[in-house]
């Protein structure tokens, strides 16, 4: 057999596995087995909303829950200022607003809930 037809061959066979493949594995999210997806997610999942004296803070310094939110959806997980060995286990997540803002939280997981630590930047509420 030439080269010509064995290379054709293994070309097909590599078109019907990739097929095959997309057909399987078609509706999952090809990086969601990385550290910073499987952290956000972890986060989303367990997250518990701010107590209401610490979501007064967080309302003075511009972060509203849809903030948070996004921050937690579409934020990058920061594994130079995370703690991830310690326990409770503390992530520092941020995010580009659309208005070019960059803003940054820190999360706690302790057990099965996550909580807020820490935020910037922080403004002085008035009081």
């Amino acid at each position: 057999m030439k080269f010509q037809a064995r290379l054709n061959r293994y070309l097909i066979g590599v078109v019907i596995g990739l097929v095959l493949v997309a057909m399987f594995f078609g509706g999952r999210d090809w990086l969601s087995w990385l550290p910073g997806p499987q952290v956000k997610r972890q986060l989303t999942e367990a997250f518990q909303n701010p107590t209401s004296e610490m979501q007064k803070e967080l309302d003075c310094s511009g972060f509203t829950a849809e903030i948070i939110q996004s921050i937690l959806k579409d934020g990058d997980v920061d594994f130079r200022r995370s703690d991830t060995r310690s326990e409770p286990r503390k992530y520092w997540l941020g995010f580009e607003t659309e208005e070019g803002e960059h803003l940054e939280m820190q999360f706690r997981i302790v057990g099965e809930t996550a909580e807020i630590m820490d935020w910037s930047p922080k403004k002085a509420c008035a009081k």
